[in-house]
């Protein structure tokens, strides 16, 4: 079966073959913004990588015969597995993708010479190229399993799609040919379920999550050839992009930066999205796939127990039965503290607090007794071995530029998602509209963010139409706006955030289009009554 797949799509092919040849060894060192797991414990965000060993570079689109060029240069540098099983070869790529088939035996072949695979800055890396890239590993002890060995710079796009999108252009008949529509839609669907099974059989092997290959068979782009100049939203339209920590986790990539970054002032949405994101880090270490994080809302610590310190502390309250005491976090004192509360289910109390160390550093601590807390009589957690190495549970862990971004932030596309996720603006509204203010003056920095994202904008229009109808009915709104004004700055600090930064102004997006949304349905709700 797959030989005749291998025929038809070389016959639909006859474009040049990719350009596979020994370059110059990848020079510096990269900073991995995220945490690395390994073997044994969770590494820490911060480690310092080189891939300063031999360079085998892929460049232009994969067509038949390219694995094979491919194997022979890697077993002339690497000709006896048993010797040369641990070793810095990277294999690095720039395509657009090309032969599905090829690119398969190209994963399979880095696998099996196991090497790591990697995607630099102002790489393009799509289709069968990304399947290519599913095949870095790396020998880490003898005896062991390989381990997956892939990286992602934060500059590179890194794109994956149904590979029976690519199968169906094989199958076009050549002009003036009979069009026999049901042998074409037989053919077409042996070769996708051929193509599925291929995918699934290397599931385990790529260490791959089977949500994300579910949600790459889902997705295909138009027929042709993707221009070079296309933008990232559309990329993001016809490709499942590697721009997020969801999906660097479903593909067990491992992202890289060129040096390390860290925020001076953070806000509420960052807040919250540090707290998600070690949350469900430290969940799934623990062996709970599968629950979902509810942490409620991050907010400012007024009217809170804190802990007194700038550090935060674990402390114990009476339970519902007598003689059984929980344990809970007190967050951090002090203004640069945010808090945030939930309840998980199998899990129980979730608490997390960010909190700013010294003016300088900013950290993150969570804490659940299911996961972190640790038994003084005998060493070990709640529910033993399961939980040790959890990101945090010795301290807090430090707040990178990546990790501001949660689980679902983009660093490719900074700020794509604003406005996403809130019902539609009242009926009466226009949408689509721009802000209350003129963007052409000299804007303070909230207004800078606003006029910066269409949705915002749209909110902020709306809030000022509404606003406008309600003094105009004589409504007493004005002490109100005045106070959520404030509220607004003191959880978004637009004042203080870098908007220079692209990922520290997109959160800034999200919190001032969280405020101003809360405020648009209540001035709406006000006009109903």
């Amino acid at each position: 079966m797959r030989l005749v797949i291998a025929a038809l799509l070389s016959l639909a092919g006859g474009a040049q073959a990719a350009d596979i040849r020994w370059v110059e060894p990848i020079v510096g060192e990269f900073f991995a913004p995220y945490p690395m797991i390994t073997v044994g414990e969770p590494m820490p965000t911060g480690k310092t990588i080189t891939l300063g060993g031999p360079h085998l570079r892929v460049t232009g689109r994969i067509e038949a015969g390219d694995n094979a060029k491919l194997e022979a240069l890697l077993s002339a540098e690497l000709p006896n597995f048993n010797s040369d099983m641990f070793n810095e070869v990277v294999v690095s790529f720039d395509s657009d993708g090309g032969d599905f088939y090829e690119g398969l035996d190209m994963s399979d072949t880095i696998r099996g010479k196991a090497v790591a695979t990697y995607v630099g800055p102002e790489d393009r890396c799509l289709s069968a190229c990304a399947v290519a890239w599913l095949g870095g590993a790396n020998v880490v002890l003898r005896g062991l399993p390989q381990w997956p060995t892939r990286y992602l710079h934060a500059q590179g796009v890194l794109g994956f799609h149904a590979p029976f999108t690519e199968l169906g252009e094989a199958l076009q008949p050549a002009p003036g040919a009979e069009v026999n529509a049901a042998a074409i839609a037989d053919e077409f669907y042996a070769m996708a379920r051929f193509a599925i099974s291929e995918l699934a059989a290397r599931m385990d092997d790529w260490q791959v999550a089977p949500a994300f290959v579910f949600d790459m068979l889902s997705m295909g782009p138009p027929a042709g050839d993707t221009p070079p100049t296309v933008s990232l939203d559309a990329l993001a339209e016809q490709f499942v992009l590697v721009e997020t920590y969801a999906r660097l986790e479903q593909t067990a990539g491992t992202l890289l930066t060129p040096s390390p970054s860290y925020p001076q002032q953070i806000g509420a949405a960052d807040a919250g999205n540090a707290c998600d994101f070690v949350h469900v880090y430290n969940r799934n270490r623990g062996n709970q796939r599968g629950y979902r994080a509810v942490l409620g809302p991050v907010a400012s610590l007024a009217g809170a127990e804190t802990s007194g310190q700038p550090y935060p502390l674990i402390a114990t309250r009476p339970g519902p039965v007598k003689g059984i005491v929980y344990r809970h976090l007190v967050p951090a004192s002090g203004p640069d503290s945010f808090v945030a509360e939930g309840i998980e289910s199998g899990l129980g109390p979730v608490q997390c607090n960010v909190f700013r160390v010294a003016g300088q550093a900013w950290f993150v601590k969570t804490f659940n007794e299911e996961i972190h807390h640790v038994d003084p009589a005998t060493g070990e957690r709640s529910q033993g071995s399961v939980y040790q190495g959890i990101l945090d549970a010795a301290g807090a862990h430090p707040i990178n530029d990546f990790i501001r971004l949660g689980n679902h932030g983009s660093w490719l596309r900074p700020g794509h998602a604003i406005g996403t996720g809130y019902g539609p603006l009242p009926s009466d509204v226009a949408a689509g509209g721009g802000p209350s203010f003129d963007c052409n003056g000299d804007l303070d920095p909230a207004a800078d963010v606003i006029c910066r994202y269409p949705a915002l904008s749209g909110y902020d229009g709306a809030m000022g139409t509404l606003y406008a109808r309600a003094r105009k009915r004589g409504l007493d709104v004005q002490a109100a706006q005045r106070e959520w004004l404030k509220d607004r700055d003191l959880a978004c600090r637009p004042a203080r955030i870098d908007l220079n930064n692209p990922l520290a102004a997109a959160n800034l997006g999200h919190c001032l289009a969280h405020f101003t949304r809360m405020r648009v349905d209540r001035l709406a709700a006000l006009l109903r009554d």
